[in-house]
């Protein structure tokens, strides 16, 4: 039940493009990868897909590089999480391989779904309403700031 670390390379990204957004200001494809230690490549297509989703901007060529879509504060946690790994952090059942719906039937019975039902709420409550700039200005005091 943990982001897949596609996904953490995928929120470490953005985060990193939001603590030096700047409207029109593209960030490169090398300067990413080095600042946040992630091969070039392997980013390249995390970001690919973030820009397929509207979530950043991309453009090639000597100017090119990659963007934030919207205002930091217009982006959250739970879209960029839902366009990596999907909804299966928020729906996936503890305890099997389905969807955790709530069903009682002979077939699926999640001896955990009563319990969970509230943390899965809360979850995704806190991913929808954490924005990137939210997670970027928590990490503003503390000595050390955000681990890129």
């Amino acid at each position: 039940m943990m982001l897949s670390k596609t996904c953490k390379y995928a929120v470490r990204a953005v985060i990193y493009m939001a603590a030096n957004y700047r409207e029109d200001q593209k960030c490169g494809i090398k300067v990413l990868a080095e600042e946040l230690q992630i091969p070039a490549p392997f980013l390249s297509k995390i970001l690919q897909k973030l820009a397929r989703f509207n979530v950043l901007i991309s453009n090639k060529g000597p100017n090119g590089g990659f963007a934030l879509a919207a205002p930091p504060d217009k982006i959250s946690l739970y879209r960029v999480v839902e366009i990596i790994d999907g909804k299966e952090l928020f729906e996936s059942c503890v305890l099997s391989d389905d969807t955790c719906d709530g069903r009682r039937e002979a077939s699926h019975v999640c001896a955990l779904h009563d319990s969970y039902s509230d943390i899965r709420k809360q979850l995704i409550l806190t991913f929808k309403e954490k924005m990137i700039s939210d997670l970027l200005s928590e990490t503003d005091g503390f000595p050390g700031k955000m681990k890129f």
